[in-house]
């Protein structure tokens, strides 16, 4: 990050890249099966009607724990042990845990590159 100021808009940058790195898991209509959808859709509706000057919801697909853990399950262990290869696939299939922690903050200093 330029502590100098934002970065030119011209350049897409690795953070702008990042924010628009999207899936559908997250269910606004609050009619999915996933609890966890339904509450996460649940609050984005409700920060969108306080009336933020900016509000940016991030919804990344997989994010990769940078940082060695112990996984809690299977499918955890599985998606650490495949992500490597299949990004090299679907570039967009997810996002580092500390490339999505600096496109947030990125995004929280300066917004979106090309938003007004």
């Amino acid at each position: 990050m330029d502590p100098k100021g934002p970065p030119d808009p011209a350049k897409r940058s690795e953070y702008s890249q990042n924010t628009e790195v999207a899936s559908k898991l997250w269910d606004v209509s609050l009619k999915s099966r996933m609890a966890f959808a339904r509450y996460k859709g649940a609050a984005e509706k409700v920060l969108l009607k306080i009336g933020f000057p900016r509000v940016h919801i991030f919804r990344p697909g997989y994010i990769y724990p940078v940082t060695p853990r112990k996984e809690p399950n299977f499918s955890y262990r599985i998606s650490r042990f495949l992500y490597p290869v299949l990004r090299r696939v679907y570039p967009n299939i997810g996002i580092p845990s500390e490339n999505l922690a600096r496109a947030m903050v990125h995004t929280g200093l300066y917004g979106v590159c090309g938003s007004r």
